[in-house]
């Protein structure tokens, strides 16, 4: 991690963390002790992260539920309790676009893609109802379900950060995680923090404050294979309703941007636009769920008690070719 100055009055922390970089703003003035606890913040936030939710890390608490055996209760935390809970809401407001229960069809199509093969095993689609909660445990009802929340975690750590710099009495910063931002208050110079997105060949600005914007695409990761015969150029994002990842074709979505009022949602709700199969199908979708008029059910249980959702809004970028 380094920090520095690069502006007047804007101090920069960033490093790299899980293989993808962070970078965070502060445009107010630090003293020392403010610089060792945003350190401290920075720092005990991606461990939470990697102890909890990362899958990857095979003694973290996520991968002890994935290898245990059904109808076996396990402790959970109250973290994973409510992200359980926030991403069922997810699930069921994107009609399984979102869905973290894709966790052993994801391992498997990221070891066989890379090396040009198509996973031996299928996986039936999981929902809630293949595990529960009781209490402060939780039991599986199918040896092979797995989380995965990879595709909400990054903004979930950039809301864990922004939530202890309020706690600190920071107004105005800029929190970044593999292109998944939280911005709060003003940049130095008295405007809005801006992060630019990709839409229609060009680098669109987009101003943020008091708010968060998060991307989901396929324009890095991409893979070769051959599927039912035919040589097909798969991304690496996995159709939660098939469990099979979406297949390049022209005019479909390549990006997708979302600007909500925390990180966490704006992540999710970029990742399950990918799924669409066209910018008209997502764009209807989401103007219907987010219209200021749908105001009930499942849609309230994705509101916190400082935030509203009637400020979402979304950018989808087409592949041209």
């Amino acid at each position: 991690m380094s920090c520095k100055k690069n502006e007047p009055k804007i101090t920069t922390f960033e490093g790299i963390a899980h293989t993808i970089p962070y970078q965070i703003h502060i445009a107010e003035p630090l003293s020392k002790s403010n610089r060792k606890d945003i350190i401290s913040i920075i720092e005990t936030n991606f461990q939470k992260i990697d102890a909890t939710f990362n899958h990857w890390n095979p003694n973290s608490e996520i991968s002890k539920i994935n290898h245990a055996k059904a109808h076996i209760p396990i402790e959970v935390s109250s973290e994973l309790v409510t992200l359980i809970a926030f991403t069922k809401a997810l699930n069921k407001v994107t009609s399984n676009r979102y869905n973290p229960l894709c966790g052993a069809a994801i391992s498997s199509w990221k070891q066989a893609l890379p090396v040009q093969c198509i996973p031996s095993a299928t996986y039936e689609v999981f929902t809630f109802d293949d595990f529960y909660l009781d209490k402060e445990k939780l039991i599986k009802t199918r040896n092979d379900l797995q989380f995965d929340f990879d595709g909400i975690i990054k903004g979930v750590l950039v809301d864990l950060i922004s939530e202890n710099f309020f706690e600190m009495g920071l107004q105005n910063f800029f929190v970044s995680w593999g292109g998944e931002v939280y911005a709060h208050g003003k940049h130095s110079s008295k405007r809005s923090w801006m992060v630019g997105i990709k839409l229609n060949d060009q680098t669109v600005a987009i101003p943020l404050s008091n708010e968060a914007i998060a991307t989901s695409g396929s324009l890095v990761q991409s893979y070769n294979a051959l599927y039912m015969g035919k040589s097909t150029k798969f991304t690496h994002i996995i159709d939660p309703k098939t469990n099979i990842p979406l297949v390049i074709k022209k005019a479909t979505i390549e990006s997708a941007s979302i600007k909500a009022p925390y990180c966490a949602l704006a992540d999710a709700l970029a990742t399950a636009t990918m799924i669409f199969d066209s910018k008209q199908a997502a764009t209807t979708w989401f103007e219907s769920t987010f219209s200021t008029s749908n105001d009930t059910g499942e849609r309230n249980k994705l509101h916190t008690n400082k935030n509203n959702l009637q400020n979402v809004k979304l950018w989808i970028n087409l592949r041209s070719n």
